[in-house]
């Protein structure tokens, strides 16, 4: 879905000689924190309640397009970080990555303090494939896919009452719900049987 930004954005794009830079938090056991420039810069993202580091990989990182469209659909992008040293693939390769969440920001920076002066836009998701090419040194892909996959998947839940008590043991919303399903109302007026 197409994106705006909002006006604190539009007033520091438009005012301000600024750059802009990737942050993208994956949230693997051992979350990682990065950004496509260099040094550390520490920011809080949206989904956290503190602010954390996120390491600098300059060239090496990089995010493919993220697609914009007027279509409801589920949408993937690819992170792609290379000049991994090969002693650290059997770290990717042991990672519990499937469905853990990715969160990609655009940064907008300060050229005279690295400050971050705005983060607008945002892309959620779930990782879904982890890709490895392993030569000199190794390069990794993270494919994301946006948070409307989840609108796909059935909950597999039920509506009712051994349902609502797995989560709730002392709701009775569904206690009669069998019962009311044979029953006969007559509303205004009289039953002829």
């Amino acid at each position: 879905m197409p994106r705006t930004l909002n006006a604190n954005a539009i007033t520091n794009v438009t005012s301000s000689e600024i750059y802009s830079i990737f942050l993208v938090s994956l949230e693997f056991d051992s979350p990682v924190y990065v950004h496509n420039d260099v040094g550390t810069i520490t920011h809080q993202p949206p989904h956290l309640s503190a602010p954390v580091n996120y390491q600098g990989v300059g060239s090496l990182g990089s995010v493919s397009a993220i697609p914009e469209t007027s279509k409801i659909a589920a949408n993937f992008i690819d992170l792609k970080l290379s000049g991994i040293p090969n002693s650290l693939i059997s770290t990717a390769i042991n990672t519990n990555y499937q469905g853990k969440t990715a969160y990609i920001e655009i940064g907008l920076i300060n050229p005279n303090t690295h400050q971050i002066i705005d983060t607008p836009t945002t892309f959620g998701g779930f990782i879904d494939t982890l890709d490895l090419n392993i030569g000199s040194t190794a390069s990794i892909t993270v494919k994301v896919i946006d948070q409307l996959v989840r609108f796909d998947k059935s909950s597999n839940r039920r509506w009712n009452d051994n349902d609502q008590k797995s989560d709730y043991p002392t709701d009775n919303c569904f206690t009669f719900q069998k019962e009311l399903k044979e029953q006969i109302l007559v509303w205004g007026g009289t039953r002829n049987v």
